[in-house]
């Protein structure tokens, strides 16, 4: 309609989102986490032993992040609502909500995610005997901060403008893609890591299989 701010802007096509849009799919990555949860046989894969003891500083860290985990968790079903919203609300509405999300990301579960890394890991590290305890969490980190990235590069692209069908497929790729990460990754860092501290999560706002 002449005259909305909504609409369609004229810009030069861009390179589309590989389908994939990275090796953290929800199914991939819930089945690792089903993978990582249990044996063969379904019998727990980690040994049945009591935790190791924590120094004063090390559980008031794990309860910091622990409480930190209920904000993380609230922000990563606002990525879903967001990826939801594309298909359900009108354009200018729906991007609304996909730019704060997106804000959530950048204020919140990235200052979070790199004080886990600086602070968090490397005291696990030590409490494990290992430098390489956290090997695997820290790449889920890069490959949040990777996928917030592009998230961040999509929106620029599409400007004040209105998201065309391809916008749309892409936006919701990277937020349903960064849901399933977050959920998995949140899910593992509150049984391998947070579960050394006294506070835990309540139990339902951990259910990572309700995707």
């Amino acid at each position: 309609m002449s005259g909305s701010p909504w609409a369609p802007a004229v810009r030069a096509p861009r390179p589309r989102l590989p389908t994939r849009c990275s090796p953290w799919t929800a199914s991939t990555g819930l089945e690792r986490f089903a993978r990582w949860r249990s044996g063969p046989g379904g019998s727990p894969s980690r040994p049945a032993t009591s935790h190791p003891r924590l120094a004063t500083a090390e559980t008031a860290l794990t309860q910091r992040f622990t409480r930190e985990h209920v904000a993380i968790w609230a922000d990563t079903e606002q990525l879903r609502a967001a990826a939801d919203a594309l298909a359900e609300l009108p354009s200018a509405e729906a991007m609304t909500r996909v730019k704060q999300a997106y804000q959530l990301l950048v204020e919140d579960v990235g200052p979070h995610e790199k004080a886990e890394q600086e602070e968090l890991y490397p005291a696990m590290d030590r409490l494990l005997g290992s430098r390489h305890a956290t090997a695997t969490m820290s790449r889920a980190h890069a490959e949040i901060a990777h996928q917030t990235r592009r998230l961040g590069q999509l929106i620029d692209d599409i400007g004040p403008g209105q998201p065309d069908d391809a916008d749309v497929a892409d936006l919701r790729a990277l937020l349903y893609g960064l849901h399933a990460i977050l959920r998995l990754h949140t899910a593992q860092e509150d049984e391998s890591y947070l579960s050394f501290g006294d506070i835990r999560p309540a139990p339902a706002s951990r259910s990572v299989m309700a995707v």
